[in-house]
């Protein structure tokens, strides 16, 4: 078992379904897409026979001799007029959906991204300080209660604080330094 899949098993809280999102949203995004082409042809056809309607409209019009198919005419027209400003409401409407999925994948792909340099990071850390995810203790904050991870412990090598240790502890993906005395005030150790 590699390091990844250990930390993933000890801290799945730190990893995110990214991915998966991913994934879905992009097979989703590409649906939206062929039904927005689907109804951009749809459109098409229906303008083309209004402007079929409408020539015949014309002629109708001049033709003085038949006045029930120019009223028959105009109500088709009319119908189709209705019929393409309804089919532009929804191939606006699909465009919207489409935009707004294409935002949600690049914020998926942006948090997967992240997730992904948090985790390198916490990799460097357990090979930095010699700690593998199993060794990895827990602490409790006495005033919120929240538990973190403890990674080790550091030597403050400041000329200010020359060898004060500190301890490098961390939660949700987050990694903190505290020195050591304040640390074991404010924590305690979770059995």
């Amino acid at each position: 078992m590699d390091i990844v899949e250990r930390l993933t098993a000890a801290h799945p809280e730190w990893y995110g379904n990214a991915p998966t999102l991913y994934s879905e949203a992009a097979a989703e995004i590409t649906n939206l897409r062929q039904r927005a082409q689907e109804l951009e042809r749809e459109a098409k056809q229906w303008k083309n026979n209004h402007e079929t309607e409408v020539r015949r409209a014309r002629v109708l019009k001049e033709r003085t001799d038949m006045p029930l198919e120019r009223v028959q005419a105009y109500e088709k027209w009319r119908e189709d007029q209705a019929r393409i400003a309804s089919l532009e409401v929804e191939i606006l409407l699909m465009q919207e959906a489409v935009h707004s999925h294409i935002n949600d994948v690049r914020e998926a792909s942006r948090l997967f991204w992240i997730e992904k340099r948090k985790r390198e990071e916490l990799e460097a850390l357990f090979a930095c300080v010699g700690v593998s995810p199993e060794g990895v203790q827990k602490f409790r904050h006495i005033k919120t209660g929240n538990i973190y991870s403890v990674f080790g412990e550091a030597v403050d090598c400041t000329n200010s604080r020359a060898d004060e240790r500190s301890v490098i502890y961390g939660r949700e993906g987050n990694i903190f330094v505290r020195e050591a005395h304040e640390f074991y005030l404010k924590f305690e150790k979770v059995s």
